[in-house]
């Protein structure tokens, strides 16, 4: 497995000739004044704007120490090698000789190359390798670091809590759910004593947005006709009228639903190591599509999960890639323009997300 691990390592490595020179976009703009401003001794929240949670800070700060673009694209090539070499010794445990082991390492590896240029200007393969090596931990037997990890990734974008109700679903000791709560506790309590009312607006950033443009319920929208208005909003543009804060509310409380489904469906199951796999993927894939901001860099959350699950949401998953990519191969700005071929390409994209995510329920069921 170190070697298919090795290989899978060196074809990002090659892949990064490709994505490595992207023009810098606006998320990076606006994390380079993130950090300089950190460095300049301005406390995030008070005395700036940060719609992140704490442990994102040092994402930020780090790379403006140097040439902020190049030592933020490398500090996001380090996350995805850290995915790349989790995912190998999670397959290592799950099935060392399964000879499509190789295959999947490999797509995993080059799905920044096949998404574009941006995913090495996101920060999210970070709080993904935190997950994942959350979810090794418990397969291993170490529930407390597991859990632990799982907090550290939680601090630095708030998805990967979705995890929590199906790791203690696995059963996990209550000295690991003391070590999730410690990790939470000091790491945001500081910034919620120093500015509480910044604080809560900057965390509150996120969940308070509008319906994205990018999302199953726009998509849907856009593809019947229904009247829409499209604005910029925290990074993207939002979807008003036509219902879309309705459609907003329903996806969330639909994403909570799945959520927690996908526990139901694992306690009827054996509860294995194969199993919290699944139905890790599932949740993630529900964390990832179902609510009501859809970004690309979601689907760098899903890819690892996805290809360590089920062959065949990988085969609907990177087809949903291939269409992103085409989505976004000139500005994020175009499909506000809403051309049809943009419209449809979309509706195609968020059906292969919707088909990825099934696929992952069903598998998840049917183990």
């Amino acid at each position: 497995m170190r070697k298919q691990v090795a290989a899978a390592v060196a074809l990002f490595g090659l892949s990064l000739i490709f994505i490595w020179r992207g023009a810098p976009d606006g998320d990076v703009v606006e994390f380079g004044r993130y950090g300089h401003a950190v460095l300049d001794g301005l406390l995030p929240y008070r005395d700036f704007h940060l719609e992140y949670p704490p442990g994102a800070i040092p994402l930020f700060t780090l790379p403006a120490l140097g040439e902020y673009v190049t030592w933020f694209r490398l500090e996001n090539a380090l996350a995805w090698i850290a995915v790349i070499v989790l995912v190998g010794a999670l397959l290592d445990t799950l099935r060392p000789r399964d000879r499509l082991n190789p295959v999947l390492l490999a797509t995993v590896a080059l799905v920044p190359l096949l998404l574009g240029p941006f995913t090495l200007m996101r920060f999210d393969g970070w709080p993904t390798a935190l997950s994942l090596g959350a979810l090794l931990c418990l397969l291993r037997g170490r529930p407390t670091i597991g859990l632990a990890l799982l907090a550290v990734g939680a601090v630095v974008k708030a998805w990967p809590l979705a995890l929590l109700p199906l790791f203690v679903a696995y059963g996990v000791p209550k000295r690991a759910l003391v070590a999730c709560a410690a990790v939470l506790l000091v790491v945001l309590a500081p910034f919620a004593v120093l500015t509480p009312g910044g604080a809560y607006n900057g965390l509150m950033a996120q969940p308070n947005r509008h319906l994205e443009y990018e999302t199953i319920g726009a998509s849907a929208l856009f593809a019947l006709g229904r009247p829409v208005r499209l604005y910029f909003e925290t990074g993207s543009f939002s979807v008003a009228g036509s219902g879309a804060n309705t459609i907003a509310a329903l996806q969330s409380l639909l994403q909570l639903a799945m959520i927690l489904i996908v526990v139901v469906i694992f306690l009827r199951t054996r509860r294995g190591p194969q199993q919290l796999v699944t139905a890790a993927a599932a949740t993630v894939a529900v964390a990832a599509v179902l609510g009501k901001v859809l970004s690309p860099q979601f689907l760098l959350w899903m890819a690892p999960f996805v290809a360590l699950a089920d062959v065949t949401a990988l085969v609907l998953f990177v087809g949903a890639c291939a269409c992103t990519r085409g989505l976004f191969l000139g500005s994020f700005r175009a499909l506000a323009e809403l051309h049809r071929g943009m419209v449809a390409l979309l509706a195609v994209r968020n059906l292969l997300l919707l088909g990825t995510t099934g696929a992952l329920l069903r598998a998840a069921w049917r183990r």
